[in-house]
């Protein structure tokens, strides 16, 4: 079992996405939640932050986006905005990033298997489940992973997760009107 030292000493986790409907209804003013946040559609748009994560192969991502990220409001680039977070979750050493660390991928797969790591929140859920003392709740506000597109097909790796946190006691808080933890059985939906 891999074992995460905590940052913040919170008693909860926040993971926070880009998705609009949801994403300024994360806790960020409630430091009892810890927030995480992932994905350049949100950097520079919360109140507080404890960690950032960017678990993209980060040359693969700057070369998959020819043109830089760039907030309209201000000009800041995605780039220049990670050099000077605190703390961001990235892989490898991380050497462009004063505040990187490595994200124990290793870890995550000897602990949980291979299977189910679909996208940067399942992820961060294995970190999350990982973290020592655990957390008494895992929120995601800005996060919904619907649609036909890469997102939708995303949601079964994630929703292992979810099941584990329940099997530990741990709650998982959505936005009301959120359809991420929505689920579809196969062979009889009645259930």
């Amino acid at each position: 079992m891999t074992n995460v030292e905590r940052g913040a000493k919170a008693s909860r986790i926040a993971i926070v996405g880009r998705f609009p409907g949801s994403i300024f209804y994360a806790p960020c003013d409630d430091p009892r939640w810890e927030i995480w946040g992932v994905g350049p559609g949100a950097f520079g748009v919360l109140p507080r932050l404890d960690a950032w994560f960017e678990l993209h192969n980060w040359q693969d991502f700057e070369q998959k986006f020819t043109t830089e990220i760039v907030r309209e409001e201000d000009g800041l680039s995605y780039r220049d905005w990670l050099i000077d977070q605190p703390r961001v979750y990235i892989q490898g050493n991380g050497d462009e990033f004063p505040g990187a660390l490595a994200f124990p991928f290793a870890g995550m797969v000897q602990t949980y298997g291979p299977y189910h790591f679909s996208c940067s929140v399942a992820w961060m859920m294995a970190m999350a489940l990982s973290l020592t003392p655990a957390p008494e709740a895992i929120g995601l506000w800005g996060v919904e992973m619907r649609g036909t597109d890469e997102y939708f097909h995303q949601r079964a790796g994630f929703h292992h997760f979810v099941q584990i946190a329940y099997d530990k006691g741990i709650d998982i808080c959505i936005p009301e009107g959120s359809t991420l933890l929505d689920v579809e059985l196969y062979a009889n939906p009645s259930i």
